[in-house]
């Protein structure tokens, strides 16, 4: 981020599912659970790690904790580089 103008700033770039808002909680759950099956597997875990992932299922409500916490930081990212919608 200092790089790119941002000094202090520390982002990690996690990668992320999505799904439209309003969908059934039992499948999210469904989602979630597949996608660790998924990345748990050997094969796929190996191949993550390989090009620099760290592979982690995380669960639907810390993902969305997380994007919350994160917004007032990058508001202000957005405030202060001047940049409008």
């Amino acid at each position: 981020m200092d790089e790119a103008g941002v000094p202090g700033q520390v982002q990690e770039a996690p990668q992320c599912i999505w799904a439209p808002m309003g969908r059934p909680g039992d499948i999210i759950e469904l989602l979630h659970r597949e996608i660790a099956r998924a990345i748990a597997s050997p094969d796929v875990k190996e191949k993550m790690e390989a090009i620099g992932y760290e592979p982690a299922a995380v669960p639907p409500d810390e993902v969305k904790a997380r994007i919350k916490a994160d917004m007032p930081k990058w508001a202000k990212v957005i405030r202060d580089a001047g940049i409008r919608p």
